[in-house]
């Protein structure tokens, strides 16, 4: 098995109604909540790094 070693970018804060966090389909019980944000690399780019 081939694997490669992937650097996300990762980021923490609190969910809000607006602004960036807007852009994402979620429930309103996690406004107001801390999260974590993981940033990969698209899929077309991911292909053959990892099997």
């Amino acid at each position: 098995m081939k694997t490669e070693e992937i650097r996300p970018k990762v980021f923490e804060g609190t969910i809000k109604e607006w602004g960036n966090s807007a852009r994402f389909s979620m429930k309103k019980e996690y406004v107001g909540k801390r999260a974590i944000l993981v940033i990969v690399e698209d899929e077309e780019n991911q292909k053959g790094r990892i099997d």
